[in-house]
This record gives C-alpha cells, sequence and structure tokens, in this order.
C-alpha cells in the first residue's frame, strides 16, 4: 500500500515472521516503533503510518490488475493485521491511560506497559480472609498486623515514592467466598499482589488463581504442603514454618522429651484439607517411631462448626488409652474439645499448631477456668510476641502506635513480618516494579536478618523464608509461657 511509511509495513511483516526470534520482543518495542513513525511524519511531513479507511484501500487494490489469489490473500492480511494493530494500540492507550507504565531499559524512561495496581504514588494489595464466623479473629489480627506495618511505612514516606494500601475482603473461611474475592480483587479492585490470606481450604483456590493471573501470592496463614511444592511455584512465598516441620517438633516432643509411646498419640482433626494437611504431618512424623497410618487415631468435625460432641466420644470411649492429643483445628472447636474431653476426668496433653489462633484460645479457655488452660501446648511460626528481640520490640511500639487499644498476638505479629518481608522485596525490586521484577528480587534475599533471631533466606528453589518452630504453653492464667520443645 503506497499510503504506507516503509517502516509500518516492516513492522507488520515482523509481526507476521514465522520465527518468534524475527519477531519484535516486546510489546513495548512495538509500541515504541509506532511512537517513533508517528513523531516522523509529524516533523517530515511523510505519510502517516496508519492506514487509510477501508473505502480508500478498495479503490487502491479494485485497480490494480487480477493479483494472483495468493498475493490478494497476502496483502489482505497484512492490512487486516496493521488495522488490528493501530486498534489495539489506540484501545491500550485509552483503556491504561490512568494505569502505572512499566519500561523496558531501552525505553529512555518512557512509559508503556500498564502494572495492575500500581501508580506513581501508591501499591495496592489484596487479602480474602474470615472476617466473620467461628474463624473471624484470625483474620481480624493477620490484617491488623499487615496494617500495622503499613502505616508505618506511608508515616515514613513510602518505598520509592509510593504508599501502601491493603484491600481486605471477607471471605468467611469458605473457598466459594474465597475465589470470589479473589477475582473482585483482580478484575474490579485492580490489585498488585496478594498478601496474607488466611486458611488451607482457601488456598486451595484462591492460590491457583493466582498463579494463573502471575500475581504474587506472599505471606498466607497456612503451613500447608500445597504451598510448599518442590520447585515451588514462581508466584507463591511463604514466611511461615509449614505443619509437616511444626507437628514433627511436636511429635518429636511428646516421643522424646514426654516419653509418651507413639501408639497412645491420637489427632484431633478439621475435616478439610487444613485438618489433612496437619493429620498428614503427624503421619509422616509418627511412622519414624514404626506407626502406620492406619494404626493413628483420627477424629475431627467440620470446618465452621463446634459441635465436636462425637470426637470427644471416640477419644474417651477408645479401647487403647490415649494421653496426648495433636490438634488440627481452630480455636472455638479446640477450646470446646478441650473443655469436654478434661470434663471426662482424662488426664491428656494437648497440643495444637499454630493456625488454631492462640490469643482466642487462650482467652477461651482462661473463661472455662485454670483447670482447662493450664498446659495447653501450641507451637508457634513466629517468636513470642512478648520476647526482647529487636522486631518484636519494633511490633509492639508500632501495634501500639496504630492499634492502642489492641493487645499483641502471635497473628498479628506474624501478619507484620509478612508485610515486612514483603516490604523488603520492594525495596529490592526499586521503581520498575512488575510482579516478575518482585518475585526476582524477594529470591535474591540471603540470610536476612530482620532481628527474629533467625536469619530468612529464599531462593530460585526456596519460597519458603523461615523453617523455625518456637514452643509455648499456657498456664492456668491463660498466659502464654516459653516451651522448650527440644
Amino acid at each position: 500500500n503506497s499510503n504506507l511509511q516503509p517502516a509500518f509495513s516492516a513492522l507488520v511483516m515482523k509481526l507476521l515472521a514465522k520465527k518468534p526470534d524475527d519477531r519484535p520482543a516486546t510489546a513495548t518495542a512495538v509500541v515504541q516503533s509506532l511512537a517513533e513513525m508517528k513523531s516522523l511524519s509529524q516533523t517530515q511531513g511523510t505519510p502517516s503510518p496508519m492506514p487509510p479507511p477501508p473505502s480508500s484501500l478498495r479503490d487502491t487494490t479494485s485497480r490494480q490488475k487480477t493479483p494472483p489469489r495468493r498475493s490478494r490473500a497476502v496483502a489482505f492480511g497484512v492490512v487486516g493485521v496493521a488495522g488490528l494493530l493501530i486498534l489495539c494500540t489506540s484501545l491500550f492507550f485509552s483503556f491504561f491511560g490512568r494505569s502505572s507504565w512499566h519500561a523496558d531499559a531501552n525505553d529512555a524512561g518512557q512509559h508503556s506497559v500498564p502494572v495492575k495496581g500500581i501508580s506513581e504514588n501508591e501499591i495496592l494489595f489484596g487479602m480474602s480472609a474470615p472476617f466473620s464466623g467461628t474463624s473471624r479473629e484470625l483474620g481480624r489480627e493477620m490484617e491488623m498486623g499487615i496494617r500495622t506495618y503499613f502505616n508505618h511505612v506511608n508515616d515514613s514516606g513510602g518505598i520509592a515514592n509510593r504508599k501502601f494500601k491493603l484491600v481486605a475482603l471477607d471471605d468467611g473461611y469458605e473457598p466459594e467466598r474465597a475465589v470470589a474475592n479473589m477475582k473482585e480483587l483482580y478484575d474490579r479492585r485492580q490489585v498488585f499482589a496478594i498478601l496474607g490470606n488466611v486458611g488451607t481450604p482457601t488456598a486451595e483456590r484462591t492460590m491457583p488463581f493466582a498463579i494463573a493471573k502471575q500475581m504474587v501470592y506472599f505471606g498466607a496463614f497456612t503451613g500447608a504442603p500445597l504451598l510448599r511444592r518442590d520447585p515451588p511455584d514462581r508466584y507463591v512465598f511463604n514466611f511461615r514454618a509449614s505443619y509437616d516441620e511444626e507437628t514433627a517438633a511436636i511429635v518429636r516432643h511428646l516421643v522424646e522429651i514426654k516419653s509418651i509411646p507413639p501408639a497412645e498419640i491420637a489427632v484431633f482433626a478439621q475435616q478439610d484439607g487444613y485438618g489433612d494437611a496437619g493429620f498428614n504431618g503427624v503421619v509422616k512424623s509418627l511412622r519414624k517411631h514404626g506407626m502406620e497410618p492406619n494404626k493413628i487415631l483420627r477424629v475431627g468435625h467440620q470446618r465452621g462448626s463446634v459441635d465436636v460432641g462425637a470426637a470427644v466420644k471416640e477419644i474417651v470411649d477408645h479401647k487403647e488409652k490415649i494421653r496426648a492429643v495433636v490438634m488440627v483445628s481452630t480455636y472455638r472447636p479446640a477450646a470446646q474439645f478441650i473443655r469436654k474431653v478434661k470434663d471426662a476426668k482424662k488426664d491428656m496433653i494437648f497440643t495444637n499448631v499454630s493456625f488454631v489462633g492462640s490469643n482466642p484460645l487462650a482467652e477461651e479457655l482462661r473463661q472455662l477456668g485454670p483447670d482447662y488452660a493450664n498446659g495447653v501446648i501450641v507451637t508457634q511460626v513466629v517468636p513470642h510476641y512478648q520476647s526482647e528481640s529487636t522486631l518484636v520490640r519494633t511490633y509492639r511500639d508500632q501495634l501500639e502506635k496504630y492499634y492502642p487499644n489492641e493487645q499483641p498476638s502471635f497473628v498479628s505479629l506474624e501478619g507484620y513480618i509478612d508485610a515486612v518481608v514483603m516490604a523488603e522485596g520492594l525495596r529490592r525490586a526499586g521503581n520498575d516494579l512488575t510482579n516478575e521484577t518482585l518475585v526476582n528480587a524477594l529470591e535474591a534475599i540471603r540470610d536476612h536478618d530482620i532481628g527474629l533471631g533467625v536469619p530468612l533466606n529464599y531462593g530460585p528453589s526456596e519460597h519458603q523464608a523461615s523453617h523455625k518452630v518456637w514452643g509455648t504453653i499456657i498456664d492456668g492464667g491463660g498466659r502464654y509461657r516459653i516451651l522448650e520443645l527440644q
């Protein structure tokens, strides 16, 4: 078409090249080439790179002598691709006009590719967690911990002049609601990344969504194996130790320190992916002590229910003596289970993994009385919130500043640490921020000391920063004391 710049025709033919290496490397390169052509046509008076209207094209081709069928097909193919390219370019700029733009290194600072959830002065994060139902305290405390550090960063001017904003949606600890939240966060709220989602059954649905959208899914409040694949999923990063590591620590404590025979250890687990993950962790640990999986007593309850009567009856009436129970539940059903078993005069050790919600569990047991609270063990994936480590002291100070009516807790401390580590990744990614640069920045974190007493490590084959498990035990007053697990 004589009305087109030769450079434009050459660009279209590059886009149609059979070999990928012969095509433009990125959409950024295409857009920049178009911009240069437009600028050249305006300054030199050369023909516009844009194709003329379809009627003009028909007039041009109709004056030609009858071309071979193949030539005619190629000509219309080129024109069609060119028109589609121009249309997409126009829509591209008009639709994303309010978005932030990411530039390639060769763009000399000119922005071209939109980054969802990023503007010149803000980074938008999304979170789906239970803010209603029997597990609502877990979501509330995780959100509070994240917001505490976000408030500190924002008051300090943000990172790369961008402040943090969190959109937290209630899923009630139900998978279907969690998936709906993820779609809302991605499609309508336009968040950059997911931070601090709560729960395993919800993660089973929300994590694949994030991976499909190539969106970073960071710091979920769960120790389930599905977030810890080998090799790890590129966009999934964890801070905390796994349920396998927590249950291994508690089984080792029960067998080696408390001298409880493996056959006298049972499991009280929620009937879903969370309970399955915890139970499987116990199975792996007890197998090392000669216990076959089918010999391990498992009782439980439905997610969202506090009906534990059947589970209590199985424990009390079991033909073999049960001396310890590893609990993989949330705080309300866990407290009811402990109360009812102790009411049956069973002399038993109760242990819980960190997801139980330590502070709400202690409060539920404290209200029941000192006999119910005393001696209950909870493994933790963060230090005691009253410890004197540098980071924990800073957490307490900032929590008091931004939430003066709230008390420190293990869960809000974990949310705070998630935000701290995410911020470190963002600092390392710098101004050139995308999910890809964030992943690369996180994977470059090695032996990073944030004041926990253990260095944090990521890498291309390691997406879990900490493997440390701490032990705690509740006293008669509902207070947590440090427990040496080994």
